[in-house]
């Protein structure tokens, strides 16, 4: 589990976080990725296995009724008619199932279009903090410190304060979309064990292509926030949650000028100064906490 979050920001973004205490969280029409929470599922599974795990499963629950309570109409169809398919037999059964399993598999990936397209708008509304688990990537100090011009804040859960940054979740890079429920998901879907839920939607939060990979995003999704009509919300935060600042390597204006409500609202903070190392690596030389 991660024990340090770093937040990018650029000169004016870093003033107001810094003068104000606040974070801001944005709904992912903000974010910079056109295809951010805009990635419908996957629609591809294998029906033939899917067709044959649905039935051993259905044929399971027929075997053992009340065992697992059914999560959906066919979990309780099959509990209700569980004398009677085991009558017929295992052989029967899968004539009489198969087929409308088959058809049911065959329009899913419409409804799963559907489906997905009506969680995609959903996830429009929500506000997500974005943070990273690295402070020294130079792409990053580019696109959202302004090229060196701005920092980057380090936050950590802090003693005795209801910190936020342990619900953290790393994004997951992939160049496939994810799918609503895997082969076994599905097959446990068609046969009653699982119902749908609103957690299915957590891939979608958590996925971005692997181009972005160098960013190591860790977000935080909290729902609509507290003014749900607002694009973005700037949500205090816990000073002592805030324990260094990273000043970019051309940002000595801003240094100059936010050094002093450093020192007045966050002592304890640790400063450094970003410089040009060797062989395309950044350095970092440690400040006095004490002004001069």
């Amino acid at each position: 589990m991660m024990d340090r979050y770093f937040k990018y920001l650029s000169p004016a973004g870093a003033r107001p976080t810094l003068i104000d205490s606040t974070l801001r969280w944005s709904r992912p029409s903000k974010f910079n990725d056109l295809f951010d929470m805009a990635v419908p599922y996957s629609t591809d599974f294998d029906a033939d296995h899917v067709t044959q795990r649905a039935l051993d499963l259905m044929w399971e629950r027929i075997q053992h009724p009340g065992q697992r309570p059914p999560m959906n109409q066919m979990g309780t169809l099959l509990e209700d008619l569980w004398a009677h398919f085991l009558r017929q037999g295992r052989e029967q059964f899968d004539r009489d199932m198969r087929p409308g399993i088959r058809e049911t598999l065959a329009k899913l990936p419409g409804y799963m279009d559907v489906f997905g397209k009506e969680i995609v708008r959903s996830l429009k509304m929500i506000k997500v903090l974005c943070l990273s688990g690295a402070h020294d990537d130079n792409t990053m100090w580019a696109l959202y410190a302004d090229n060196h011009r701005g920092l980057v804040l380090e936050f950590a859960n802090a003693d005795g304060v209801d910190s936020v940054y342990r619900l953290a979740e790393p994004v997951n890079y992939s160049d496939h979309a994810p799918p609503l429920l895997d082969d076994e998901g599905l097959a446990n879907f068609l046969a009653g064990n699982i119902t749908l839920t609103p957690d299915l939607a957590d891939p979608l939060m958590l996925l971005k292509s692997t181009h972005w990979r160098y960013e190591q995003e860790l977000r935080i999704v909290t729902g609509e926030g507290r003014n749900p009509d607002a694009e973005f919300e700037d949500v205090p935060f816990h000073p002592c949650e805030l324990v260094a600042v990273y000043f970019g390597a051309r940002a000595a204006e801003l240094r100059a000028e936010l050094e002093p409500i450093i020192f007045e609202k966050y002592p304890h903070a640790q400063r450094w100064q970003a410089s040009q190392g060797k062989g395309f690596q950044i350095d970092f030389t440690h400040l006095d906490k004490v002004p001069a």
